[in-house]
């Protein structure tokens, strides 16, 4: 069984998740997304396993140990780089 550390999730990392669910990478490649069409889930890192999950009609928190590594579901973990702390006008 796979094992996602939750010390290298932190609040703010963008997490793509394969899903396995045909219809929509099949929808998606048709659209033009090509070979990134198999990331069919978006969540974002509140830090540690728990991550809010974009659904429609509502979001929803998850813990993504058991919602997905466990399943067997690839997921990939996106971090900012050179973001600057603050907004000055």
């Amino acid at each position: 069984m796979p094992f996602l550390d939750p010390d290298k999730l932190k609040i703010g990392y963008v997490i793509l998740i394969t899903t396995h669910k045909f219809v929509i990478e099949k929808l998606q490649r048709k659209s033009g997304y090509g070979d990134s069409s198999r990331w069919t889930h978006v969540a974002g890192s509140l830090g540690g396993y728990t991550a809010i999950e974009a659904n429609i009609p509502q979001s929803r928190l998850i813990n993504l140990q058991k919602e997905y590594i466990d399943r067997g579901c690839e997921i990939k973990v996106m971090k900012c780089r050179n973001q600057k702390v603050g907004i000055q006008l």
